[in-house]
């Protein structure tokens, strides 16, 4: 069975996703799924029509100065992609993390310049209820929540 990337999950005033891997790679790459969706509500294009539009490729180095501290690992690496993101008008195409440990990850990413306006502007990616857990299956489980 296949598991679910993310999952958009209520919030009272700011936007929520609850991102789910198999390690925290997985993890990684689905909560930038996951905000990405968030920010213009639609997925990223298939790999055939990729030809059609011109792409962004961009490495990422993303130090913790905590190290160990994955919580803080994780929040450094979606805020580089939302600053990223924001600068430019871009959504995802697709994201590689090359290595991830407790002091650093690094990563591509393959963006595309948007037409259109963001549904949703992300201001910032929080540490409310932020917590990496793992499952009783061995996955990986996170919450996320964007202050907009």
């Amino acid at each position: 069975m296949k598991m679910m990337p993310f999952r958009v999950i209520p919030h009272t005033a700011d936007l929520a996703i609850e991102a789910y891997g198999r390690d925290l790679k997985d993890l990684f790459e689905n909560s930038a799924r996951g905000m990405f969706y968030l920010i213009y509500e639609k997925t990223p294009l298939l790999q055939s029509d990729r030809k059609v539009f011109k792409t962004i490729k961009k490495k990422f180095k993303i130090k913790n100065e905590i190290p160990g501290d994955m919580e803080m690992l994780l929040n450094l690496f979606l805020s580089a992609l939302l600053k990223f993101q924001s600068e430019k008008n871009l959504s995802l195409l697709s994201i590689e993390i090359q290595k991830i440990d407790s002091r650093k990850v690094i990563f591509s990413a393959e963006f595309l310049q948007e037409s259109d306006q963001p549904l949703h502007e992300i201001k910032s990616v929080t540490f409310h209820n932020m917590k990496i857990e793992k499952q009783e299956d061995g996955t990986l489980k996170t919450m996320i929540v964007f202050d907009v």
